[in-house]
């Protein structure tokens, strides 16, 4: 047997567009706090939209905010180096 060997880049931070993107993949449990919970969206103070430090400022499409657009992060960050997925 052999394996494919490769890196892993963890320091993507994809964007999610709405809390509505994330339900179908929550458990039941979580899927309902977010629900009762009215939780539309996740922001973080540690990342801010317009800050230099959430993205490169060559990545930038603006087209939403940073890591939201699936094909950018495709084009930018995951085929120039070769990744498979």
């Amino acid at each position: 047997m052999s394996l494919e060997r490769g890196g892993i880049d963890c320091d993507i931070h994809p964007a999610v567009p709405g809390m509505d993107a994330l339900l179908p993949y929550l458990g039941g449990h979580w899927r309902e706090a977010v629900v009762q919970r009215g939780v539309h969206e996740l922001n973080s103070i540690a990342y801010p939209q317009h800050a230099p430090l959430s993205a490169r400022p060559d990545w930038r499409t603006g087209k939403g905010r940073p890591g939201s657009d699936l094909e950018a992060v495709r084009s930018q960050a995951l085929a120039p180096f070769g990744t498979n997925i």
